[in-house]
């Protein structure tokens, strides 16, 4: 999709895989992107206050949201027209200032000077010179003189797949027909848009079928047509049965929703296991007129209250159940497609056929879905939009600040917004990208995305800059370190993650640059681990070890930054050199515990927290001890690096 001018997004293009999730600080334009894309699908009221820039004196007068729709199906084409006889279809809708209205175009395909002969087919008479010098030149155009035979032989022309090679782009080709302007909204029967704003009245949205609810829109019409049938034939031959009437009423519109009742609950269940909706109607009286009122009651462990009566988490999950249930599908066009009396089975199957060929596809946009979630909620709220996202003809697009929603095997569905100027800019990668960054191939990647990186890796998707360090125990030694030294990480949005070692930092890395979320890395040289391991085991091969350290070292150093010194060490930097702080990264000559060694008040409090320097790895004691430890004789290097580090983020 690309838009331009609305709101904070200046000019964004942006690429919606089926699950796609929207990170970045408040107010970088994620939100904007789904009101954007709802505005295309559902229309809406737009101002001057939507329009790019400050209020009163935007550069802009018009706003476009342009999408592409791709992986066309017959149908998609059939009824897209002419705007489907490619492998795309490009819409456009704009809203202008000047006019304060809006307006639908497309890229239209036709055949070669086919545009010429629809321009005049006002006038048959003029029609038919045009259309006889095409077919000089393409015979297979058949031989009519009627307007709409012409028009009808340009189509067929046009549809056969074999000239999609010889079809013209029109641009700017007026499309308002396929939103609905002057006649059924085409694009809505191939695709529709649902979406579930942060700040949306739940109650009032899923608890009664008020106008424009998702109640009213899910059974408004099934209700008014159930009710209607049922007084027309009570008043004809029971008109003084009352209570009868009533009865009927209210089994007829229990019979007319059950369907959606199934498949609300069907998407429900997922949400919040142990609940169900049910819903409950009340048969209008006698001498009122209407079409009866209808509530939505939620059972709960066997108890049944008004849908206003539960909790937010659990109104936001019946919203999202029945906006989903929105879309027909298989289910749906099964009840309105059963066979009828005047039909034999073949004929019922095939038109139910077509009914399935037909039902269209699904984007559901999610402001902040983790509000109102409890944790445990929230992640499988995750993983079931997460599989929504790949049912066929279905798209999820969330905007979140919760690491719950994307895992980090799904960074390639990440789009990180920033805000620069005011205006919205986006960065994506690939395993693919990542790959080629990292010099390896795509099912290293993927495999080690899937099996070495940390579940709470996505905590760095959110953070505003990221300190790879090699194992648990130096995470919590920088962390703390960087609380008592008033650099708080957490307050300055930079998250510190543990990768295992330095032959695991490129992958992660590659991923992070490409979301262009600033990196800081601390590795360990080494240099002293092999003397170290062969004077515990003589027989270790002391050489064969300080050949695998230091070839890890200048592998390391073949791909890191190019950076300067920020106080500590020289540069450039080898295998054995003392350790070095720079910019971008730290490079300890052996390990943090040889730095920590000469932090007398650390060592003594990780002695007496029953830890020891390499010899008794606990986390808990790691941490114990730096926050105990007397920050008088902390070694310089330490605040060297905390300062680096969190300038990270401020670097270009």
């Amino acid at each position: 999709m690309n838009v331009t001018a609305y709101r904070c997004l200046k000019e964004l293009q942006l690429d919606i895989s089926d699950y796609t999730v929207l990170i970045g600080p408040n107010g970088s334009g994620k939100s904007s992107v789904l009101y954007a894309l709802d505005w295309f699908f559902n229309g809406g009221i737009l101002t001057d206050d939507d329009l790019h820039g400050p209020m009163g004196s935007s550069e802009f007068d018009e706003i476009e949201v342009e999408v592409t729709f791709a992986d066309l199906d017959a149908e998609d084409r059939r009824v897209f027209e002419q705007y489907g006889r490619g492998d795309t279809a490009r819409l456009r809708r704009s809203w202008s200032k000047v006019t304060g209205k809006a307006k639908m175009i497309g890229n239209a395909r036709q055949g070669p000077g086919f545009a010429d002969v629809r321009a005049v087919q006002a006038k048959v008479t003029d029609m038919r010179p045009i259309y006889k010098g095409l077919r000089a030149t393409m015979p297979e155009l058949a031989e009519v003189t009627a307007k709409d035979d012409i028009l009808v032989e340009l189509t067929r022309w046009e549809s056969d797949p074999s000239h999609v090679g010889e079809l013209v782009e029109i641009d700017n080709d007026d499309a308002t027909h396929m939103f609905g302007i002057d006649g059924p909204n085409a694009l809505a029967r191939r695709m529709r848009m649902v979406l579930v704003p942060a700040a949306a009245n739940l109650a009032d949205q899923v608890g009664a079928a008020g106008s424009g609810s998702a109640l009213a829109n899910l059974i408004g019409s099934l209700m008014k047509e159930a009710v209607t049938a049922a007084r027309l034939k009570w008043e004809t031959e029971f008109a003084t049965e009352i209570q009868k009437l009533e009865s009927s009423i209210k089994s007829s519109v229990a019979t007319a929703t059950r369907v959606q009742e199934v498949r609300v609950n069907e998407r429900l269940g997922t949400f919040v296991p142990n609940a169900e909706i049910k819903f409950s109607s009340d048969p209008p009286l006698w001498n009122l007129k209407g079409d009866g009122s209808l509530r939505t009651d939620v059972v709960i462990d066997g108890i049944q209250k008004d849908v206003s009566r539960q909790g937010h988490g659990v109104q936001r999950a019946v919203m999202i159940a029945m906006l989903q249930a929105l879309l027909p599908d298989e289910a749906m066009a099964q009840s309105q497609h059963s066979k009828t009396d005047d039909e034999t089975e073949d004929e019922a199957k095939a038109r139910l056929t077509k009914a399935l060929e037909a039902l269209p596809a699904l984007i559901v946009g999610i402001e902040e879905p983790e509000i109102y979630q409890h944790p445990i909620r929230a992640r499988n709220f995750a993983r079931v939009l997460s599989a929504l996202g790949k049912r066929p003809s279905s798209q999820v697009i969330l905007a979140t600040h919760s690491p719950y929603f994307v895992l980090p095997e799904q960074f390639s569905s990440l789009r990180r917004f920033s805000l620069q100027a005011g205006a919205s800019s986006t960065s994506e990668t690939s395993v693919s990208a990542v790959a080629q960054a990292a010099r390896c191939n795509e099912a290293r990647v993927e495999k080690f995305v899937e099996k070495e990186v940390p579940r709470t890796f996505s905590e760095g998707f959110f953070a505003d800059a990221v300190v790879f360090v090699e194992g648990d125990t130096d995470r919590v030694v920088i962390e703390v370190i960087a609380e008592r030294l008033n650099q708080s990480f957490d307050a300055e949005g930079v998250a510190v993650l543990a990768v295992g070692s330095k032959e695991n930092l490129l992958i992660p890395y590659q991923i992070l640059a490409g979301l262009k979320i600033p990196t800081y890395l601390i590795a360990d040289c080494d240099s002293l681990g092999a003397a170290r391991k062969h004077a515990v085991n003589p027989d270790s091969n002391l050489e064969a070890g300080e050949a695998s350290h230091k070839n890890a070292t200048e592998i390391l150093l073949g791909w890191l930054p190019v950076s300067m010194v920020a106080g500590v060490g020289t540069l450039p930097f080898s295998y054995g050199d003392p350790s070095v702080v720079t910019q971008h990264y730290a490079l300890l000559k052996d390990d943090l515990e040889e730095e920590l060694a000469a932090w007398p008040s650390f060592v003594d409090a990780l002695s007496g927290n029953g830890g020891a320097l390499r010899m008794k790895k606990d986390v808990a004691a790691y941490r114990s001890a730096a926050m105990e430890a007397d920050m008088t004789d902390l070694p310089p290097i330490f605040s060297k690096i905390i300062d680096a580090a969190a300038g990270v983020k401020n670097l270009t």
